[in-house]
């Protein structure tokens, strides 16, 4: 007679009246968590990679903006509408159009029932008021950095001034910090700091100096021809209906006698001398003034009966008689050196040109050289 097993545990199983199994070592558990997140990381990366969105060909500025970002209340609506629900970084931009600068968006997520033109592509919502004709596929890998910026960052810019314009400079862009200044890619020459001039631009060209010959054909624009003289190291212009009401060129070791000449000619300023020729012909003749040539401190002379023309040791300025002199404002990176400053009127015209509402921008735009890089900053 064969022996009977009995099995003495609560549950009855033969099995467990060997023991209990310990389960995998806790090394490969942790081995196992991790092949997993390979896996996981791996299907991301070949989507991400292979996903496809549609983006616009000519993008004159874009912005990958934070969740929790504020916008204004009168931004353009497609903006408004892709940033009303989700607290996911978005894009929104500016793209030019045959029609003009037509604003858009693309979030990743749902966006609010709306009259507007959105073009879904999986789990991203492009947002337009037209539909834009011309938008080339891209991977969605090329824009995740964007989207990265704008989760750890308040805001991620990038201009391309070259859509305006093929003979401007290629593409700047940066993070904006939580201070609020956008601390670009663009790299300048250190220096000393210059006075820039008091009006609506005003531009240290030690910081830009391929700037000068553009200003140059754009005064020459305006009828008044300036491009015999050298480069000054800072320049003004302001301007009131297409007319220049403060033109101002300075100098750090002091202004040249030829440019004073050139400048005084430009602006109508000559001494008038009278001749009577044989046969009772009276002739007149215009010279630049010789005053110009002893000028120890600042002289003034006048050119219209509301324009004076300035001349001191270190500028050289043609000004309207009711300009104002305009106060400073504080700037969050006014630590840096100042090399450029923009006012408000001249930013109006701007937005104004691009269909944009002026409030995006408030107040003097400022931008400064600080450690090598051009950082811009909005002063209030």
């Amino acid at each position: 007679m064969e022996p009977e097993i009995q099995p003495h545990l609560p549950t009855g199983s033969p099995i467990l009246a060997y023991g209990q199994s310990k389960g995998l070592p806790i090394g490969r558990k942790f081995l196992a968590l991790l092949a997993g997140i390979f896996v996981i990381f791996c299907v991301a990366a070949v989507w991400t990679t292979r996903a496809i969105v549609r983006f616009p060909d000519r993008v004159l500025a874009f912005a990958a903006i934070n969740g929790s970002a504020t916008l204004p209340t009168d931004s353009p609506l497609a903006w408004t509408i892709a940033s009303s629900r989700t607290t996911l970084p978005k894009i929104i931009g500016v793209a030019l159009t045959d029609q003009g600068p037509e604003p858009f968006a693309l979030v990743l997520g749902s966006v609010p029932k709306t009259d507007l033109h959105v073009e879904r592509e999986g789990a991203f919502a492009f947002v337009s008021v037209h539909p834009l004709r011309h938008t080339t596929p891209q991977r969605l890998g090329s824009l995740l950095f964007f989207f990265a910026e704008g989760l750890f960052h308040p805001a991620y810019v990038r201009i391309d001034p070259s859509v305006l314009n093929p003979n401007l400079m290629q593409t700047i862009q940066g993070r904006i910090d939580k201070s609020g200044a956008w601390i670009t890619d663009v790299q300048l020459p250190t220096g000393s700091v210059q006075r820039l001039p008091s009006s609506d631009i005003a531009i240290d060209l030690t910081a830009f100096p391929d700037a000068w010959p553009e200003i140059q054909r754009a005064l020459l624009a305006t009828g008044f021809p300036l491009d015999e003289i050298l480069s000054p190291t800072a320049f003004g212009w302001s301007a009131s209906g297409g007319t220049p009401q403060h033109i101002e060129l300075a100098y750090e070791h002091g202004v040249p006698t030829s440019t004073a000449l050139t400048f005084a000619a430009a602006a109508g300023i000559f001494d008038q001398r009278v001749y009577k020729l044989p046969g009772d012909v009276i002739a007149q003749e215009l010279r630049t003034p010789t005053s110009i040539l002893s000028v120890t401190s600042s002289k003034l002379w006048d050119v219209t009966s509301g324009t004076q023309m300035i001349l001191s040791a270190d500028a050289i300025a043609l000004q309207s008689t009711q300009q104002q002199e305009r106060a400073d404002a504080t700037s969050p990176c006014s630590d840096g050196r100042l090399v450029f400053s923009l006012k408000p009127a001249i930013l109006q015209d701007i937005l104004s040109k691009t269909g944009l509402s002026s409030s995006l921008l408030v107040g003097e735009v400022s931008a400064f050289e600080r450690g090598g890089h051009l950082v811009v900053c909005t002063k209030y």
